[in-house]
């Protein structure tokens, strides 16, 4: 008969040991001051020199049991920071980056300085009847650290929502551990990223803008100085101030309100002009997106200069010749818009109505065209649109007559100094010739 002496001592040793909170499953407790300091928090990795569990009434082969191997302990998120994170303590730590994307933290039991921080490192992480994932992990900022981001996080936190457990592996790490309640602190998790990638395209939607600010002032500031001194080059002389307030008409800053059909919506435009390599050179009508109020353009509606010449018919009582550029054409256009203005307001009209006064390029049978077209409200309000048509989709702008009448002489101020550079820039020896004559 075996004496019962031994079995006394040892259930002695183990309530004295649950009295003064000795760990009984092995584990390595808390982790020191240093590593704490480390990364902020506190986890207690699981050991892995439990004894091996056997199944009752069967052989004891020694095969251990995976599901009594694994620590049992519950999921649960903190704040960390401003950043929210999910763990069980037991060297698992699912967050995410500056960008808001899920990375997956893996502790090492005890640090390994000789480990340079971003050196990669093979991990294996066994999710049982779910699979084995082997994935290449990096070392973190912190030595004891192996951080998994990327795809790889995606894939990890996926099968942690599914399986039961999970044993992880890398360099001379090897523990186990259960993800009751993980799939509930991961999607914490996953909504405070989230929340933080909103927050954060808020503040990248401000810089852009102030950066489209900055850019905007240089380019005007830019312009100015590019405008005073071809004005100096063609004088000969420091230009006068009315002068400077010509050429200002030139300048982006120079804008006119324009307004969306349908929509209390109001957005401003500016002209100037250009030569194209493949369609010369062209007047560019440039509306500002109405959301953002900035230099930023919405479309770009370009208008050909050609023929060039200084001259433009705006007598609208006259007809129009046919090789009349574009250019020519849209001032015509919204002069004769609101001239009807004038008479439908005259006469007291109250009905809705639109007509098209002319194509400024193309006409209703092209599949990219441009027009100018007079509206009547049923309020007794006109307007003048400007409707550019590609391929059956249109885009409009409508003005009001005063900003239409504005916009008309802006156009023709910009296509005079237009044609002025080019013929400038285009004299042939002949034409010098007769420009510079000795009288008889």
């Amino acid at each position: 008969m075996r004496s019962g002496f031994p079995y006394f001592i040892a259930g002695a040793l183990v309530c004295a040991g649950a009295i003064i909170g000795l760990p009984l499953d092995g584990g390595v407790g808390g982790l020191s001051v240093e590593r704490a300091h480390a990364f902020g928090i506190t986890i207690n990795l699981p050991g892995t020199g439990r004894k091996p569990s056997y199944r009752r009434g069967r052989r004891r082969s020694g095969k251990k049991a995976t599901s009594s191997s694994c620590a049992s302990t519950r999921w649960s998120t903190m704040q960390l920071g401003e950043k929210q994170i999910a763990t069980n303590n037991q060297g698992i730590i699912v967050s995410f980056d500056n960008d808001g994307n899920i990375i997956v933290s893996l502790q090492m039991k005890t640090p390994l300085p000789t480990i340079p921080e971003n050196r990669k490192v093979p991990v294996t992480l066994n999710f049982g009847r779910h699979g084995t994932q082997n994935l290449i992990g990096v070392v973190g900022e912190s030595t004891n650290m192996i951080i998994l981001s990327g795809i790889a996080a995606q894939s990890i936190v996926e099968l942690m929502r599914k399986a039961r457990s999970v044993r992880v592996t890398f360099i001379n790490n090897d523990y186990c551990t259960r993800l009751r309640g993980s799939g509930t602190a991961i999607d914490r998790v996953q909504a405070a990223a989230n929340f933080w990638k909103m927050a954060k395209k808020d503040i990248i939607d401000e810089r852009r803008e102030e950066r489209a600010r900055e850019e905007h002032a240089k380019r005007t500031e830019s312009m100015a100085k590019t405008q005073q001194e071809s004005a100096d080059k063609l004088n000969g002389i420091r230009p006068k101030g009315n002068l400077k307030k010509d050429l200002a008409r030139n300048m982006p800053s120079v804008n006119i309100q324009y307004f969306v059909p349908g929509s209390e919506a109001t957005g401003q435009m500016w002209v100037d002009w250009d030569v194209d390599e493949n369609k010369g050179p062209i007047l560019r009508l440039n509306f500002i997106d109405i959301k953002r109020k900035l230099d930023i353009k919405a479309e770009i509606i370009a208008l050909s200069l050609e023929p060039v010449t200084e001259n433009c018919n705006k007598d609208i009582r006259k007809p129009m010749a046919p090789e009349t550029s574009p250019a020519c054409r849209l001032v015509r256009g919204l002069l004769i818009a609101e001239a009807w203005g004038k008479k439908a307001q005259s006469k007291g009209l109250r009905r809705q109505f639109s007509k098209t006064v002319l194509y400024v390029e193309g006409d209703k049978d092209s599949k990219i065209s441009t027009s100018v077209n007079f509206i009547l409200y049923e309020n007794g309000a006109v307007a003048a649109q400007i409707e550019k048509r590609t391929h059956g989709f249109p885009r409009r702008f409508n003005f009001t007559m005063a900003n239409a009448l504005e916009l008309a002489r802006y156009v023709e101020d910009i296509r005079v100094d237009a044609a002025k550079n080019i013929k400038a820039g285009t004299m042939t020896d002949a034409d010098l010739d007769n420009i510079f004559k000795v009288p008889d």
